[in-house]
Formats: C-alpha cells, structure tokens, sequence
C-alpha cells in the first residue's frame, strides 16, 4: 500500500514538473519581442526560487546523537512503579511457576504432532 501511494506520488511530481516546465516554455516562446523574452526568463527564475535550510551545527549533531540513546529521566511516580515491579518479580521468583522450567522433548514432539 504505501509503496503504491509512493510510486502514485512520484508519478504526480514528475507530472507536475513537466506541465510546469512546458507552460514556461509556451510562455517564452508566446513573447515576440525580445526584451520581453528576457524580462519573462528572468521573472520565472525569481517567483520560483527555493530557501535554503540553514546546515545543522555540529554542536546540534553532537547533542542529537548525545540524546538518542541515553536513558530518559524519570519521574518520581515512575520510580515508585519500578520499585515496586521489582519487588513482584522478586516475590513471584521465589514462588517458582510452571514456565519457569525448561521445556523437555518429549513436550516438543507432542506438541509439534498437533
């Protein structure tokens, strides 16, 4: 699905490029004087200019990078979750339950014959 919608996207830009391109040379070739030529040519390339992104400091890099991977701060009523989850998986360790025992053969081949 997604890839289709991208193909279709990709379709459409490229579309659109050539209707564009081709509606700036009608119009360049539509102007009979040449001054007006020029004045057109010039005037297409400024309505469409892109801004430039400003580059990403390498203090940015250094701080996204720095962040990516480090461990999220808590807070205190995530701390007291935590503490209490691990005192449960102490507790129910204790306790012993039935996965916590190695899984034999005889139960794999009973198992893998349904």
């Amino acid at each position: 699905m997604y890839h289709e919608k991208l193909s279709e996207f990709k379709k459409l830009l490229k579309r659109k490029k050539l209707n564009f391109q081709c509606e700036k040379l009608l119009e360049l070739e539509a102007c009979q004087q040449n001054m007006n030529f020029w004045k057109k040519l010039k005037s297409s390339n400024e309505e469409y200019s892109y801004s430039k992104i400003p580059p990403v400091t390498e203090k940015q890099w250094l701080n996204h990078f720095n962040n990516l991977h480090s461990k999220p701060k808590n807070k205190p009523e995530h701390d007291v979750i935590d503490d209490k989850l691990s005192e449960m998986e102490i507790s129910n360790a204790d306790k012993g339950h039935e996965y916590d025992e190695p899984i034999t053969d005889k139960e794999i081949r009973t198992l893998s014959k349904k």
